[in-house]
């Protein structure tokens, strides 16, 4: 390779000449390294703790108990398909987290629902099939934000990607919704 290369790259500080076949090499070194690397942060996790009561977990849910995080999900969202904001804002809205004033209140009915009550109708409601009582979660996992733990559930809405939302315990024991 000389100075009327394609493959050269010159800067005043630096000086670098390359051919196509030493970068292939590295580019699979490199894929090997993080290959090997990569599994073994893998395998060098910890497997998970066992469910704390409560606790969601992936699996499809089919008329739950009322108390489980499962029938607070499939009432919650009841609640937003029906445009009934009052009813969600009392019973599932965190008042620290969400809902801690009427101007956040005010926003929350303005923009936030009626934004998943469209994106619920547009899946055709499929994030509750059946007679609405059905929901599915494809992915828990822990959640923390001002203090306060919970999880972010994915819940499987039709064809689209799953939906994250958010769930926590609140003084009452009961469950709410801190973010939306």
């Amino acid at each position: 390779m000389g100075p009327g290369s394609p493959y050269r790259v010159g800067t005043e500080s630096l000086d670098l000449e390359f051919d196509m076949r030493s970068l292939k090499i590295l580019g699979v070194a490199a894929a090997a390294a993080l290959f090997v690397f990569g599994s073994g942060q893998v395998m060098a996790k910890k497997a998970p703790a066992p469910a704390k009561t409560g606790e969601p977990k992936p699996g499809k849910y089919a008329k739950p108990a009322k108390g489980t995080v499962a029938h607070f999900f499939i009432d919650s969202m009841s609640l937003i398909r029906d445009g009934k904001w009052d009813k969600w804002v009392s019973n599932y809205c965190h008042t620290e987290a969400q809902c801690y004033n009427r101007q956040a209140v005010r926003r929350i009915k303005q923009y936030n629902l009626p934004a998943i009550q469209r994106r619920m109708k547009k899946d055709k409601t499929t994030c509750l099939p059946g007679a609405g009582d059905t929901i599915e979660f494809t992915r828990v996992m822990p959640y923390e934000s001002k203090g306060l733990k919970g999880w972010q559930v994915y819940i499987k809405c039709g064809v689209s990607m799953p939906w994250p939302w958010y769930v926590i315990k609140d003084k009452d024991g009961k469950f709410k919704s801190p973010k939306i």
